[in-house]
């Protein structure tokens, strides 16, 4: 049986701010050990800001808290997560980062039911 793999699409374009700053997690947190060999891969349009990468958060309520995956900027508009759960549900984010280092507010989320087995 071939693992499963889960693709998500962020709604909407993750854009730069650069007079407030949105809440973010400050650290990367080490993700829970994988139980199965699912993954989710994000798909995301890139922002029209000039950005030089994205952050990819990840919850387990949809009111968070959100936690970071990346340890640096992802330069794509992908990024698998691989260190998923079998059974479990988790909300997705993405911010934009911009060349001063200014980071957005979190694009819509998207919501991913793992399957079981």
């Amino acid at each position: 049986m071939w693992p499963a793999i889960v693709v998500a699409a962020l709604l909407a374009l993750p854009t730069v701010r650069c007079g407030g700053s949105a809440h973010m997690a400050s650290t990367v947190q080490p993700p829970p050990p994988a139980s199965s060999t699912h993954s989710v891969l994000l798909n995301w349009t890139a922002s029209p800001s000039a950005v030089v990468g994205y952050n990819v958060y990840r919850a387990t309520s949809q009111n968070g808290p959100f936690t970071r995956l990346n340890a640096a900027p992802v330069t794509a508009t992908q990024y698998r997560d691989s260190n998923v759960t079998a059974g479990a549900t988790y909300y997705y984010a993405t911010t934009a980062i911009n060349a001063q280092g200014v980071e957005s507010a979190y694009s819509n989320y998207v919501t991913v039911q793992i399957p079981q087995s």
